[in-house]
């Protein structure tokens, strides 16, 4: 499980090219969190290919671990 805190210069540059190298890498849960918004999308890996699984404000609730986290 990774989880991406996206940078306020750099949210491009996180959101296209880190997302398809931990594709390419088999990382096999990705969250995705705006730190301003409290926005977080999560990512599962399926067939070497991400699968958008959630969109939550403060929540992330991870199949991967089973379990549940708020921020």
């Amino acid at each position: 499980m990774l989880i991406e805190i996206l940078s306020p210069g750099n949210k491009k540059h996180d959101l296209e090219r880190k997302k398809d190298l931990y594709e390419h890498f088999g990382v096999q849960e990705y969250w995705i969190i705006d730190p301003e918004t409290k926005l977080a999308i999560g990512y599962v890996l399926d067939n070497m290919k991400y699968k958008r699984i959630a969109e939550d404000t403060g929540f992330i609730k991870s199949p991967l671990l089973q379990a549940s986290f708020t921020f």
